[in-house]
């Protein structure tokens, strides 16, 4: 979201911009900013001054503006700034806008949202290309940039550039980087995020979808900073789960925690996303269920097509459609979703345990060369990512129920009561400091008056060295980690199962419970507030009353609905879903007929043969007509489908295959010509098959 297919950004100063550092001579035909006279070891830098006022020719390391690469993605414009208000508003002026215009009164009734997707502030000296443009020494800028640093922080950034790309006197954490990073997220928030935010209010729509880039600390600074002051400004906000094998389990403890603390109701994910054709249902079921059980209840499933015409075949499958053979069974997997949704309806989460967020740690540690694509390759960052990911996931193991806290949103919505911290709506009796490098002075002082008042600060690791990214003592907490494991509502000796617990006001628990291993089965002692056990099979939704045990058994990958009240009936005998078990041999029949596919190609132009797969055929040809290669980046067809299309040659393609048997076959092909088999013209299509692009010819 953010260029509308390049119409917001035809005119360029809607285009997103950066920061670009060199070494060397300075290019005097370079929008040059600022330049410097320093000592460069690698990525350290010393004896830094700039040579003389306003003089940006002499030096040997200096700093100009780029703008974004224009890129087919954007139909040969590029990307939104969107730290910058008036492209926002031309954004929404060309988008937004345009759906008001056109649809009138059912905005806000039959049309309820508007969905964002993957708005970011540009990449922050990531080792990539964008179209061939090498960024890896880029940090992302917008036309007020200096001014609203000089603003919040009271100093020039231009004058410590050296210092936000490089390690300045070899110091590994610096301030400077901590300042820029607030700044563009602050932009970024206010500019882009908020702006959409309001619109949306004011035309009683919803404002849902997700940011770019969730899955660890390093890809959240890359991209936008801290997400969840994002999903505070949105209405269903969301995040986008790619892959099959994905268990980022924090990237929705985020998003469940702005929720819990913020009262919002319904957490997205956008799932599925880049996990192939050979995607089973069981795994459907698996990436759901862990999202469900850390709060997401709004499933936007990835993806169904109107067509698998040209490119759109190759657009992240499988498509969750008529062109996947199951797609007629997926609604069972649809049901016992919603039935999960039911139960997690009833009941608010029970959550004593505030974990602060270290994403701000990343914020003063990043430098030239510490990122590849979305992940950091940077040593003491990696140790950032490692801390992180060691306690979710001992919390995780643990049936800990915890929240994520956001310094700023603590900074703005915390305060201490009755020796609990309260954020927004949610309390917490306990906080864990981790895997953090510095912390905010008003974090500081939150924690010190909530200790001051009886509260428990548990700190995990190394305590911070630095406050607001300046090297001070931090005196807090105490190091006794087994203070989160008492008072567990619910505790489950296996690590592969995880919990979640919900609490309704009549004194009801609603308790999930999943088997994290899908390939073997847990047995588990468990421990279960007191009460009458009622279960819950969310595959046929039936309920039953059961007898209390301290020994549970589960399935591979199977989720468990408890839940535990008062009062109860009498306990019956369970019914086990049915197993059967086929016994010797047996007769089937097939759906569809018996394919064979035919991909390798013969490919004759202007007298030269290419032999090769259909795709390799494609980028030779590409290659030779001096074409960009087909990809996820390409001009859309609604803007390249009146204008003029250039011929380049025309080509014979034979494709070669043997049939042992005699029977009735036909041939499928996208292609609209003229198709030939054994020197026989074939017949006109008479039907189509998997998808209408693909037309059937009787041969």
């Amino acid at each position: 979201s953010g260029s509308a297919g390049g119409i917001a950004t035809a005119d360029r100063q809607n285009r997103m911009k950066f920061i670009r550092m060199h070494t060397g001579k300075t290019d005097n035909n370079a929008k040059l900013i600022a330049a410097f006279s320093c000592c460069l070891d690698g990525v350290n830098v010393y004896n830094v001054h700039r040579p003389e006022e306003n003089d940006t020719t002499n030096g040997n390391l200096w700093f100009d503006i780029i703008e974004f690469p224009e890129s087919p993605n954007y139909n040969g414009a590029a990307y939104l700034d969107t730290m910058k208000l008036s492209a926002t508003q031309e954004y929404i002026k060309s988008t937004h806008e345009k759906y008001a215009a056109k649809c009138g009164g059912r905005l806000g009734s039959s049309i309820k949202g508007v969905f964002t997707d993957e708005p970011h502030r540009g990449e922050l000296l990531v080792d990539m290309l964008i179209d061939g443009v090498d960024i890896s020494g880029c940090v992302p800028y917008t036309d007020t940039l200096f001014e609203d640093f000089r603003n919040m922080w009271g100093y020039d950034l231009r004058d410590r550039l050296p210092a936000l790309f490089l390690c300045e006197n070899g110091e590994k954490v610096s301030q400077v980087k901590w300042h820029y990073c607030e700044t563009v997220q602050q932009l970024f928030l206010d500019n882009f995020v908020k702006p959409i935010s309001d619109w949306c209010r004011e035309h009683n729509m919803i404002y849902t979808g997700h940011m770019l880039h969730e899955d660890t600390l390093s890809a959240q600074t890359i991209m936008n900073g801290s997400l969840m002051r994002s999903y505070e400004l949105m209405d269903y906000p969301g995040v986008d789960i790619l892959g099959s094998n994905n268990n980022n389990y924090n990237i929705v403890k985020q998003l469940s925690s702005v929720a819990n603390q913020c009262g919002k109701q319904w957490l997205l994910s956008e799932l599925y996303g880049c996990t192939g054709w050979q995607m089973k249902l069981e795994d459907y079921k698996r990436i759901g269920d862990w999202q469900a059980l850390m709060g997401i209840n709004l499933r936007c499933p990835h993806l169904s097509w109107y067509t698998m015409e040209g490119e759109c075949k190759r657009d992240y499958p499988a498509s969750i459609f008529y062109q996947s053979a199951w797609y007629r069974e997926y609604s069972h997997l649809e049901d016992y979703f919603a039935r999960l949704g039911v139960f997690m309806s009833q009941g608010k989460p029970e959550r004593d345990v505030l974990v602060i967020n270290p994403v701000e740690s990343m914020w003063c540690c990043f430098k030239k060369g510490w990122a590849k694509w979305l992940n950091t390759v940077d040593d003491d960052c990696l140790e950032i990512e490692k801390q992180f990911e060691d306690m979710y996931r001992y919390l995780l193991a643990n049936n800990v129920e915890f929240d994520y806290g956001d310094e700023d949103m603590l900074a703005r919505l915390a305060e201490v009561a009755d020796g609990r911290i309260k954020v927004g709506n949610a309390y917490y009796s306990k906080v864990i400091v981790s895997g953090m490098v510095t912390i905010r002075s008003t974090t500081l002082k939150l924690l010190k008056a909530f200790e001051k008042s009886g509260g428990k600060v548990i700190v995990c690791g190394k305590l911070p060295g630095y406050i607001d990214a300046v090297p001070q003592k931090v005196e807090i907490g105490n190091s006794d980690i087994s203070l989160v494991l008492a008072e567990r509502t619910v505790t489950v000796d296996n690590p592969a199962v995880f919990s979640a617990t919900r609490k309704s006001p009549d004194g009801k628990y609603y308790v999930m419970l999943l088997n994290t291993d899908t390939e073997k089965a847990v047995e588990s002692t468990l421990t279960l507030p007191d009460g009458y056990i009622e279960k819950w099979c969310p595959e046929t939704g039936e309920t039953a009353w059961v007898n209390r045990t301290e020994n549970i058994t589960f399935y591979p990958g199977e989720m468990q609905l408890l839940v535990i009240s008062e009062s109860g009936q009498k306990p019956k005998k369970e019914q086990p879903l049915p197993f059967i078990q086929l016994g010797g041999t047996f007769e089937y029949s097939t759906d569809e007929p018996n394919v064979l596919v035919i991909d390798n190609v013969k490919c004759t132009v202007n007298g030269e043969q290419i032999t090769a797969d259909v795709l390799k055929t494609d980028r030779r040809l590409r290659k030779k007509a001096g074409l960009t290669y087909r990809g996820g980046e390409m001009y859309q067809p609604w803007f390249i489908g009146g204008k003029e299309r250039k011929k380049f040659f025309e080509l014979e393609l034979e494709y070669v295959f043997e049939s042992e048997i005699e029977c009735e076959a036909y041939i499928a092909s996208e292609y609209a010509g003229r198709i030939y088999v054994n020197g026989t013209e074939t017949h006109q299509p008479d039907a189509w098959w998997i998808d209408p692009c693909f037309k059937k010819r009787r041969i």
